[in-house]
């Protein structure tokens, strides 16, 4: 746009929101002596399916299938308890919001964050592939920064966006 902001993109926006609202929910709830509160380490599972919404159980199914595996520490064996990040809960919070509305097109780009947009979706891919349609675009080379360097639409930047794009978003293909 000409004001100088970059587009976000729905998924970026919809992260926005929840990480918002994961904020607020967390200053407003973090007591220190509730069961499941965030250790040193980070988020026990019980308390992140709290934060986020969700039952334990389904927790430790998106762990299972590699839907989210915790950062911080999975499961190692019988009696292990899996530790979350932050950001993990986060995640959480966007792919509960995207499963309950129902998205079924994933549009992003790798300028959305310089990529990061796109690993932010690779959790939800990996467990739902088939259920959606996948579209993302290129052809702003950016710096690490986000800095605009140039426009490129040669075959050759075509072909090394999709191979990057592919790599961050965990697929073998785009759809769109």
């Amino acid at each position: 746009p000409a004001d100088g902001r970059s587009d976000t993109g729905v998924v970026t926006l919809v992260f926005l929101v929840v990480e918002e609202t994961a904020v607020s929910e967390f200053k407003s709830d973090q007591s220190g002596n509730a069961p499941g509160a965030m250790s040193e380490q980070g988020f026990s599972g019980t308390r992140a399916a709290q934060v986020v919404g969700i039952t334990y159980r389904q927790l430790d199914y998106w762990a299972r299938t590699g839907l989210l595996e915790p950062s911080v520490r999975t499961a190692a064996g019988s009696g292990s308890q899996r530790l979350y990040s932050f950001r993990d809960i986060l995640v959480l919070k966007v792919v509960k919001r995207l499963l309950d509305t129902g998205v079924s097109l994933l549009d992003t780009a790798d300028m959305y964050g310089v990529g990061a947009n796109e690993r932010l979706l690779a959790p939800l891919l990996r467990a739902r592939r088939n259920e959606v349609v996948l579209a993302t675009k290129f052809g702003n080379v950016r710096a690490p920064d986000g800095t605009l360097l140039r426009i490129d639409g040669s075959p050759a930047y075509v072909r090394q966006a999709c191979e990057a794009s592919l790599q961050r978003l965990g697929v073998d293909h785009i759809d769109l």
